[in-house]
């Protein structure tokens, strides 16, 4: 007599696991061509942690300025006519940004429709309004309900 015994294992998922483990969040995961992982990091970053800011092609404002990295992080050496932190100053005028801490990236991201603390202060122009909680305009009498 022969006895067939069958056994049904319930199927199991396995959760995808990334091959870097945990990336910073200024990088993502690569797989180099000999099959190593690693966490790359993102423009504008360096390190073993992608912790120091580096040069990158939108810190400078001017198409002649340039950037150098340094021990202290990178510098702007601006254009004739520009100055400021990130030549964001053009000589004669008044920059909206000038005193805004985060002023490269805050005109970049200006009204682009996504809330960015950084630039949410009356120096970096309110993030033109990006983080006005929508929910508390009227917007048929466009005034502010209570």
């Amino acid at each position: 007599m022969l006895i067939i015994l069958v056994i049904i294992l319930p199927s199991i998922t396995a959760l995808p696991i990334s091959p870097c483990g945990s990336c910073p969040s200024q990088s993502t995961c690569g797989v180099h061509v000999n099959g190593k992982a690693s966490c790359i990091c993102n423009d504008g970053f360096g390190g073993s942690n992608c912790d120091i800011l580096l040069c990158h092609s939108s810190l400078c404002f001017g198409p002649r300025s340039i950037c150098e990295n340094t021990m202290g992080g990178p510098v702007c050496h601006c254009e004739s006519g520009r100055g400021g932190t990130n030549c964001e100053l053009i000589e004669g005028e008044s920059h909206p940004w000038s005193r805004c801490a985060n002023a490269t990236f805050c005109e970049a991201s200006f009204q682009n429709g996504k809330c960015d603390e950084l630039c949410n202060t009356p120096f970096c122009l309110y993030d033109g309004n990006d983080c006005d909680d929508e929910e508390s305009v009227d917007d048929n009498e466009n005034t502010y309900a209570d």
